[in-house]
């Protein structure tokens, strides 16, 4: 497993949206954690500040980060996915049920 960055993930590292997994028959995926738009692997103030740049349109997102940010999968980046980043981060929401 290596992190977005091509660098080996230590065993203690947290897998995070943009790390790439290869498999023992060679093939690499690269990982995607909804709502972690920051690639730490965990959804936090930083993915809920960034989201809020892009529903502004203040910054942009690409490629698997921009499908994580996407949290409900309709395919844009809007009001709904960047209430649900906010509430997961508040503790009033659950990404992942």
């Amino acid at each position: 497993i290596t992190d977005k960055n091509g660098n080996t993930l230590d065993n203690s590292a947290k897998v995070g949206t943009g790390c790439k997994v290869t498999d023992q028959n060679g093939d690499t995926y690269t990982v995607i954690v909804n709502g972690d738009i920051d690639g730490t692997g965990e959804v936090n103030a930083t993915d809920y500040l960034y989201i809020k740049k892009v529903f502004l349109e203040e910054a942009t997102l690409e490629n698997e980060y921009l499908t994580a940010a996407d949290t409900n999968g309709d395919g844009e980046i809007n009001s709904t996915d960047y209430l649900q980043i906010k509430n997961y981060f508040l503790g009033q929401f659950d990404l992942y049920a």
